[in-house]
């Protein structure tokens, strides 16, 4: 097949997402969203099978079924774009998805309220990152920016509480 964005939505409750992919199954398929959704760690693992190609991965007011190894088993080398809206993605979760991501530029992290400190893995091609809606000190920030040193635009919405921070802290 030549689908190259597939969105998946469930506008009225969460659901389980139950899926029986092929592996290579979706060759090319590039851009994967979904929203309103419980996953785990079988579900995705079988998308990343799937679709060798993808490059964005999104979700959406997805919930994570209890697995702290939630994210692919070997790294995904064609994903540069991953996007967490209203996720229930843990510190751990996400540290385990990203460093399976070794091509990954852009990271956009909103309302995510579990994640509340940046345990990264250098991520030598992260070029952008915006952080909306989120709980976290400066701290935690300066350790996403040694973790990238390649970052080039870094935008921060609705986090007053941070911006204070951040410009209250001197580097000595």
């Amino acid at each position: 097949p030549s689908l190259e964005v597939l969105s998946v939505y469930n506008e009225t409750t969460y659901y389980p997402l139950k899926i029986d992919l092929a592996e290579g199954g979706l060759p090319c398929l590039r851009q994967l969203l979904l929203k309103q959704f419980d996953v785990d760690h079988f579900n995705l693992e079988a998308f990343f099978k799937a679709a060798p190609a993808l490059e964005t991965l999104t979700f959406e007011s997805i919930k994570i079924l209890d697995n702290p190894t939630i994210g692919p088993s070997k790294p995904i080398k064609t994903l540069k774009h991953l996007k967490l809206f209203t996720s229930t993605l843990t510190n751990e979760n996400l540290k385990k998805l990203l460093d399976q991501m070794p091509a990954l530029e852009t990271l956009e992290l909103n309302n995510c309220e579990q994640i509340t400190a940046f345990h990264l893995s250098p991520l030598p091609k992260l070029k952008n990152i915006v952080i909306e809606n989120m709980l976290f000190d400066s701290e935690n920030l300066l350790k996403v920016f040694q973790a990238s040193p390649n970052v080039t635009s870094f935008t921060l919405k609705k986090v007053d509480h941070l911006v204070q921070n951040l410009l209250s802290y001197q580097h000595y």
